[in-house]
């Protein structure tokens, strides 16, 4: 086939001239040849034309020599560029021409390639309705901007690059593919490619399972930065596949409110879902949602009698919509998140729908106290839903400190607020009557000596007259001073759970309340079947004050004085504190919040310094237990510093009682020691069995002289057994076998214990549950 002019063509069949464009119809309409043959007969066109063209079309990005296709730049570069091509890196410029037996092989040899080689493709052309197209690198051609509306990159760096795949689809449905994988003219660089098809599915897998931050972490840890896009992925990388293949948490429709209304619709037992208003609104006002699922029902039931906690909190979706939480202490005094209100205004009768629904669900709901802030609708919701209730109400600790700082500094002069704040602080703290009147009669005279009358005239107007409300000797036992249980689990929300994202779509935030609260009953399962010794914060608050009170009153027990039946006077560290300590019946159906080493319950112990946080025993209420005789039942087991946490939590049961008066056989004592003795055998066959393996893996004479001594004294301490039967002793009391149990653990070599620093009355923070 030859013309002198470029735009005719010979037949090859038939010699005619014609045009080229009618060539292809001329052979299948008159000479009736198939479609693979006029298809060959193309290509072989094509390249004929552009063998005959006098300008190349493309150039070397290295050299900038002409080249006539894609074809003819691999082969110049495979043979002018193999060392340097990318940017100074070696390539493989050879050129592969293979044969599929369907596409779906086709794409999955692609794909393993595409990740050897660190490539990305783009389809450049295709025609005969796609059974014939190319790919390219998509590092190469002219970036053209289609936008000013925005910040806008590119990854081209280079016009053309040797990099290429033609593909042609027969009518048999095989696939004839040539090409080349080498790049020229940049670098080689994976985060710049975009993710292949089985690299999507790969992280689609993992975000079925997982948190996007734990996809992020694994795939910096398994792939390399050198090789794999993986390494390069991010949040917008995992947001873009989640939307892809429909991952949304709780997505039902793209409206997220016909969303939450196809979900409540569903009737799933399980979502809880008890009340669904949607609003018009833009604002949100009307919009009211209810959440209380059964696992919430449970908690409401077993723990909502000690006392409720009431918070709400915005910023949770992309609505001005507010989440109003009821939280209860379990028996560990562990804040549970009980039921969810969103809701578009936070008023009382917002509030007082949650309520009912709470009467609906347990008609035995009677907690003993309310703690909230100062917002009236929660307290005025409760009152109404449950008019005869006999909860007593108190204001939040931490939210009436804070308010007292805003009116200082908005009333008071600069010079006297670091004063009048500390002192303010110390009158939330005072949990006597007496000092309490007088605290606040010396704050009051100090704020009018100052001439500060607009601050005294606030406090009389706004606190005085319901000091019962708020003050600390009002609440004396309680187990609730703050809403911090509330706050605390506000702050997982949107720290851990949301990822300090306030533009939430409402079906993904109600989903994730949803599992949320799974997620809670699940850990704190496992933790106390665990007995883990951080199961409970206030445990290990109170854990920490017994090991102050030993590390300070063990030197100085004179400072702990008996005054009268279940009383004792205890010296601070200045010479000026006393405090005074009150033993009485435990109030706990369980141990609660016991210590694990001492057993001082801070429910039955009182102590009136300012550490008295609800739930923990300061390092008084442990001097008087540990120091203060034998009216406060000391154990035996007390009095060491020794034990861990996590030793207590398994040596002592959660009802077990300790009692220093019990008597051990002497045959008892001989079992112990024998137990002693087995117990530091075992140690040193782990210590043998250590360097045993090392001296197998060393290469020495020397390692194998060790190994026949080790042998010896082995074989000769395997021989050594008694002649006659075991003789069989008396079995453990059953009352003496937890004491006997801590002695065995005490008697075994310790590492040296951490020196703890000395009791400040500053070292504690005021203000955590």
């Amino acid at each position: 086939m030859s013309s002198s002019s470029p735009k005719l063509s010979d037949c090859p069949k038939c010699a005619k001239f014609m045009l080229r464009k009618n060539l292809f119809s001329h052979l299948r309409v008159v000479h009736k040849l198939s479609d693979d043959e006029i298809s060959e007969l193309r290509v072989a066109v094509a390249r004929q034309a552009s063998a005959s063209a006098d300008i190349p079309v493309l150039y070397c990005p290295v050299c900038g020599e002409g080249c006539k296709d894609y074809m003819a730049l691999a082969y110049h570069c495979n043979d002018m560029h193999t060392s340097d091509g990318a940017n100074g890196e070696p390539q493989d410029y050879s050129i592969f021409a293979l044969t599929f037996g369907n596409d779906d092989q086709f794409k999955v040899w692609l794909d393993a390639q595409c990740e050897r080689t660190s490539t990305t493709f783009y389809k450049r052309t295709s025609c005969e309705g796609g059974k014939a197209y190319s790919l390219r690198c998509n590092r190469a051609g002219i970036y053209q901007k289609t936008t000013t509306a925005r910040a806008t990159s590119t990854k081209k760096d280079v016009v053309a690059c040797s990099c290429f795949v033609n593909v042609y689809a027969k009518n048999d449905g095989t696939l004839s593919v040539k090409g080349c994988f080498g790049h020229a003219g940049h670098n080689v660089e994976p985060a710049l490619l975009r993710l292949t098809s089985s690299q999507e599915q790969f992280v689609r897998s993992l975000l079925e399972e997982h948190s996007m931050d734990y996809v992020i972490h694994r795939l910096k840890r398994d792939f390399s930065a050198k090789e794999n896009r993986l390494y390069f992925i991010n949040r917008n990388d995992l947001w873009n596949i989640t939307y892809k293949y429909g991952l949304r948490p709780g997505y039902y429709h793209k409206n997220d409110m016909n969303s939450l209304l196809l979900r409540s619709a569903e009737g799933n037992p399980n979502d809880g879902i008890r009340l669904l208003n949607i609003s018009d609104d833009p604002s949100g006002k009307g919009f009211r949602m209810v959440i209380i699922t059964p696992i919430q029902i449970e908690w409401l039931k077993r723990f909502s009698g000690r006392g409720i906690a009431v918070d709400d909190t915005h910023n949770v979706t992309r609505y001005c919509l507010k989440l109003a939480t009821v939280t209860v202490a379990d028996n560990k005094d562990r804040g549970l998140p009980a039921a969810f209100l969103l809701s578009g205004t936070m008023t009382a009768s917002d509030v007082y729908v949650l309520f009912v629904e709470i009467a609906k669900l347990v008609p035995n709901f009677a907690p003993q106290q309310v703690v909230t802030d100062e917002a009236p609708c929660f307290y005025n919701a409760f009152r109404l839903a449950f008019p005869r209730s006999d909860a007593k109400l108190h204001y939040c600790r931490w939210h009436i400190h804070q308010t007292f700082k805003r009116a200082t500094t908005r009333l008071v002069e600069a010079r006297l607020r670091l004063k009048l704040n500390k002192d303010l602080r110390d009158l939330l703290l005072i949990t006597d009557l007496n000092e309490f009147e007088l605290k606040f009669g010396q704050i009051i005279a100090f704020l009018e000596v100052e001439g500060q009358t607009a601050m005294a005239t606030y406090l009389r107007e706004n606190y005085l007259g319901r000091t019962a409300s708020w003050a600390s000797f009002a609440n004396r036992g309680a187990v609730l001073d703050t809403t911090m249980i509330s706050e605390r689990w506000h702050l997982r929300l949107k720290k851990d759970l949301l990822q300090r994202n306030a533009n939430s779509r409402a079906d993904f935030l109600v989903d994730l309340l949803i599992k949320a609260v799974e997620d809670i009953a699940d850990t704190t399962e496992i933790r106390d079947r665990r007995r883990l010794a951080n199961a409970s914060y206030r445990v290990q608050e109170t854990s920490k004050c017994h090991r102050w009170a030993l590390e300070y009153y063990e030197r100085k027990p004179e400072k702990v004085v008996k005054t009268g039946d279940c009383k004792w006077l205890v010296q601070g560290k200045n010479p000026e504190e006393a405090y005074e300590v009150i033993q009485a019946k435990c109030p706990c159906a369980e141990s609660n919040v016991h210590c694990p080493l001492c057993d001082v319950c801070p429910y039955q112990w009182s102590c009136d310094c300012l550490d008295n946080r609800a739930g923990i025993s300061c390092i008084h209420r442990h001097a008087a237990k540990l120091f203060g005789g034998s009216a406060a039942q000391r154990s035996s087991s007390s009095v060491e510093p020794s034990v861990t946490d996590d030793q207590a939590a398994f040596l002592f049961d959660a009802s077990a009682t300790r009692s220093s008066s019990s008597q051990v056989t002497d045959s008892q004592q001989r079992k112990q020691q024998r137990s002693q003795i087995r117990s530091s055998i075992e140690s040193k066959f782990a210590v043998i069995s250590t360097n045993v393996n090392v001296m197998v893996n060393t290469d020495s004479e020397q390692a194998m002289n060790f190994l026949q001594d080790i042998y010896q004294l082995v074989d000769q301490a395997s021989s050594i057994k008694l002649q006659s039967a075991t003789q069989e002793y008396p079995a453990l009391a059953p009352s003496f076998s937890r004491v006997l149990n801590l002695a065995s653990k005490r008697s075994r070599p310790e590492k040296n214990d951490v020196v703890l620093p000395a009791y400040t009355s500053h070292n504690y923070r005021l203000y955590r549950v």
